[in-house]
C-alpha cells in the first residue's frame, strides 16, 4: 500500500515535469510567431479609438476603430510613446505601442505632401491678405 502511494507521488511528479516542458515548448512556438511592434521617432501612426468598444451613435457599428494620423514625438521606456498631431500639438500622456498601428509608407507620403501644400497655401494666403491690405491703404 505504501509503495503504491510513493509510486503515485512519482507519477504526479512526472506529470508536473511533462506539463512544464509542454508549456515551455508552446511558449517558444508562440514567441517565434509574434512580431514585435516598435516605432521610431517621427513615424506616422494610427491610434486605436479608446476606450475600446466605444461607438459613435451616429455611425453605430460602422464607427471607425482607428483615428489619426499622429506622429511619434518621443519614445518612453516600456513600449510607450508620446504622440503629437500633424500640426505639432503634443499629447500629455504616453500611449502603449499595442494601441498603435504604423501608417503605410505610400499613405504617409500623401499626408506629408498634403500637409506641406496646406502650409504653402496658408503662407500664400497670408501674403495675399497682407498684399491686399497694402493696396487698400494707399
Amino acid at each position: 500500500m505504501k509503495d503504491e502511494l510513493e509510486d503515485l507521488a512519482g507519477h504526479r511528479l512526472n506529470a508536473l515535469i511533462n506539463i512544464e516542458t509542454n508549456k515551455a515548448r508552446v511558449g517558444r512556438w508562440y514567441d517565434k510567431k509574434v512580431k514585435a511592434k516598435t516605432f521610431d521617432q517621427g513615424d506616422l501612426v494610427w491610434k486605436l479609438v479608446l476606450p475600446i468598444g466605444t461607438k459613435d451613435p451616429k455611425f453605430g457599428k460602422w464607427s471607425p476603430t482607428w483615428e489619426g494620423p499622429y506622429k511619434i514625438s518621443r519614445c518612453v521606456p516600456g513600449n510607450a510613446y508620446i504622440l503629437e498631431t500633424l500640426e505639432g500639438e503634443e499629447f500629455s500622456r504616453a500611449l502603449n505601442g499595442k494601441y498603435l498601428k504604423i501608417l503605410p509608407k505610400c499613405l504617409g507620403r500623401c499626408i506629408a505632401d498634403y500637409m506641406e501644400n496646406q502650409l504653402v497655401s496658408n503662407i500664400a494666403d497670408a501674403g495675399n491678405i497682407a498684399f491686399s491690405t497694402k493696396i487698400r491703404k494707399s
